[in-house]
């Protein structure tokens, strides 16, 4: 089996799906089935969430792959919905989210059971084979350490590299006004448009550096809203940090017992001081799938589809050379 990924990465900071689909690529690398010849590939899979973000279109040149290569297997790793982060404006972004997916996915990978559920009820049409596949990070640079050095106080870290305002920066403020300072540190590490008072701002590091920062620290805090599956959370838990989340998106499926939920910033504070009690006892009870078991995941969705092709009950999806052209030129 080889394996095209058509989705662009870079080492530099960039949000969840650039951090996610790199390591991915590694894991993929290292099992020797990754391909940069789409010539010799069996898969291509292909990453819809920045459809018109600054990698480029996606759109064009997946529909172009398919009329040059009808019988490859196409498989779509979807995000969102996108309206429910970045509001009504962005639900034109969902509907050719969803026509890429009926038009070209032979399998599609949702990153939550969030995420799957709400696409479904905006309309997202069922692929012949699905599957809810959760995001790792990568191994080289968030792990849990073996021993952790004694902080004065206890240290709150909160990371995010996109300033949208359903990151959840009017809770950072008022966290920034209600914390006990006397107990509490914070480090807010990114872009914020938020001027605090308290909390230190980072700017946004490397996977290296930022796998070293969080290990420093003591209790994630993540107050962002509908994200289906932050890779920040994800990086957070497998550096051994209990998460303090909003109750959104797939928060609750990544936390599980290893940290608690909140609704309002009053419950945030009181979450926050829950965990600080029993640090030792949230971190035991943190439970990741770790990127060689997401690996594997993928790795068993594509054989599974393969295999069916090749046993003759299912075949490539086709599409036609007009509405493909139609599409690549409206894109």
């Amino acid at each position: 089996m080889k394996v095209f990924v058509l989705f662009s990465t870079t080492k530099q900071p960039f949000g969840g799906a650039n951090q996610f689909m790199r390591a991915l690529k590694e894991r993929f690398k290292k099992e020797r089935i990754l391909t940069h010849n789409v010539f010799v590939a069996d898969i291509i899979l292909f990453n819809s969430h920045l459809i018109g973000g600054p990698f480029g279109k996606v759109a064009p040149f997946a529909y172009f792959l398919k009329l040059i290569f009808p019988n490859k297997l196409f498989v779509h790793r979807v995000d969102g919905p996108i309206q429910m982060y970045g509001g009504m404006e962005r639900a034109g972004i969902d509907h050719e989210i969803f026509e890429l997916n009926n038009d070209l996915a032979d399998g599609t990978v949702y990153q939550s059971l969030w995420s799957r559920d709400h696409n479904r009820a905006l309309g997202m049409p069922c692929s012949p084979y699905e599957a809810v596949i959760r995001n790792a990070s990568n191994p080289d640079f968030f792990f849990t350490p073996l021993k952790r050095g004694l902080n004065e106080r206890v240290r709150l870290v909160a990371v995010s590299w996109s300033v949208h305002l359903n990151k959840g920066f009017e809770i950072y403020g008022e966290l920034d006004r209600e914390l006990d300072w006397s107990r509490f540190d914070m480090t807010f590490v990114g872009r914020s448009r938020t001027i605090f008072n308290n909390i230190k701002v980072r700017v946004p590091m490397s996977s290296d550096k930022l796998g070293e920062f969080l290990r420093a620290h003591d209790i994630f805090v993540t107050a962002s809203r509908n994200d289906a599956c932050p890779n920040s959370v994800v990086e957070a838990l497998d550096c051994g940090l209990p998460v303090v989340a909003r109750n959104s998106g797939g928060h609750p499926e990544l936390v599980g017992s290893g940290g608690e939920l909140f609704n309002t910033t009053e419950e945030a504070v009181m979450a926050i001081e829950r965990v600080a009690k029993d640090l030792e006892g949230y971190r035991l009870r943190i439970t990741t799938s770790g990127m060689e078991k997401v690996g594997s995941e993928y790795v068993n969705f594509f054989q599974m589809i393969m295999n069916d092709v090749l046993n003759g009950h299912c075949r490539p999806k086709q599409v036609s050379v007009i509405g493909s052209l139609r599409r690549i030129f409206r894109s």
